[in-house]
């Protein structure tokens, strides 16, 4: 199975400017809660979709079949996991918090059936061992996004142009079938994620200051920074697992 993963592309959420005549309001939840409850729904997501990848397993023949990509299932959840994306980030100031937090489940569920072939093919050693070192180096960059004082968002065009590029190379191999430089794309793959960690963990506080005030969108958006989280963490498990091991 080609491992080469979309879900980095998501659209940028349109965060509502602060207006400058409004009287400012008192938080309803410290910045450290509100980070607190974000990574705890960004956690609860990668959980789900652990889970259901192995509940998945124990049927191998299901998840052999899925292996293939070949199943109408298969692309049905695809489309509706790019759908459950894009959703997320362009209508997320016009459907309500509840939907956004739906949508994110969603995709975690879904997410796990799409993982279950890769776990089989890898291997659920291979798949434990790439999930502990992508839980350091998240963590790791985790800590600098939400510490640090440089501002990050200068990053984020730098990284866009290199998730492009690497899309783009990953596709233009496999359409003309050239040869597939495995260890280059893995390593980029890995040094983009871990740029979108850091700066997704800074766009917490971007959100938090912004919207201080205005719980609705305050919920909104933390939904929004979760899924942002999830798929950087998924991205770079998939790109250290493909480092880490070789297809069987």
């Amino acid at each position: 199975m080609n491992q080469s993963y979309y879900s980095g592309l998501r659209p940028e959420a349109a965060v509502p400017a602060p207006n400058p005549y409004s009287v400012p309001q008192k938080p309803s939840v410290s910045l450290t809660e509100y980070a607190r409850k974000t990574y705890a729904r960004m956690f609860g997501g990668l959980l789900l979709t652990f889970a259901v990848s192995l509940l998945f397993l124990l049927n191998s023949s299901a998840a052999a079949s899925f292996a293939s990509a070949h199943t109408p299932l298969f692309h049905i959840i695809m489309v509706v996991e790019i759908a459950a994306v894009f959703v997320t980030g362009v209508f997320v100031t016009a459907i309500p918090p509840a939907v956004c937090r739906v949508l994110f489940w969603v995709y975690a569920i879904l997410n796990g059936c799409i993982f279950a072939p890769i776990l089989l093919i890898y291997g659920v050693g291979n798949a434990v061992f790439a999930f502990a070192a992508a839980a350091g180096v998240y963590g790791m960059m985790t800590v600098y996004g939400m510490v640090t004082k440089r501002d990050l968002t200068n990053w984020k065009n730098a990284l866009l142009i290199g998730l492009f590029g690497l899309l783009l190379y990953t596709a233009a191999a496999m359409l003309f079938r050239l040869p597939v430089n495995d260890l280059l794309i893995s390593l980029a793959g890995v040094a983009l994620f871990i740029g979108y960690t850091a700066v997704d963990t800074q766009k917490i506080r971007h959100y938090y200051r912004i919207l201080e005030g205005n719980e609705a969108l305050l919920k909104k958006f933390s939904s929004v920074a979760a899924f942002d989280l999830y798929l950087d963490y998924i991205n770079l498990f998939l790109y250290l697992l493909r480092l880490f091991t070789k297809e069987s």
